[in-house]
């Protein structure tokens, strides 16, 4: 394996993992690529790291972390970034909203690490839905794992029943 990863892999294992994270949690924080989608995911980032609780959650976007590492001269690809990432973090959480989230979803959800660590927020309205989402990933997630489903709607005006929930 290249030696910039291991080593971007080694830092993010001392930052979530190492002894000044005992109380720490850390989370991967994925949703929709939109502006009003990320706007709502930054919001919601800032609004659980502001959280006054026993845990200091620290909030991290797979943007902001892999743009040089996939973009860069190595052009590593995500999935082999977000394995490395698995094993550092305390919780992945989805926001339901794009393509996007629906491919991280499947390969999360198979992933012998990350099946257990997932908070997948999924509108409402798809509830009922007899989709490959709900039957495949989400039904799987509830029923084998120890990952939360959380039927909420995502936008501002619910902004606290997201953090309350997600946290």
């Amino acid at each position: 394996m290249n030696p910039r990863v291991i080593n971007i892999a080694s830092q993010l294992q001392k930052q979530f993992l190492g002894p000044s994270a005992t109380s720490d949690i850390s989370i991967f924080l994925c949703g929709g690529a939109e502006d009003k989608e990320q706007e709502l995911r930054r919001k919601l980032g800032t609004a659980l790291a502001g959280l006054k609780s026993k845990y200091r959650y620290s909030i991290f976007y797979p943007e902001d972390m892999f743009v040089e590492l996939v973009l860069g001269h190595q052009k590593q690809d995500l999935l082999t970034l977000e394995n490395l990432l698995a094993r550092s973090v305390s919780a992945v959480t989805i926001l339901l909203q794009s393509p996007g989230t629906f491919t991280e979803l499947g390969a999360f959800s198979n992933h012998v690490l990350l099946k257990n660590k997932l908070v997948v927020v999924v509108d409402p309205k798809y509830k009922k839905a007899q989709s490959f989402i709900n039957t495949g990933p989400i039904r799987h997630l509830i029923k084998e794992t120890s990952s939360r489903v959380l039927f909420l709607k995502m936008d501002e005006s619910n902004l606290p029943s997201l953090v309350r929930d997600v946290a």
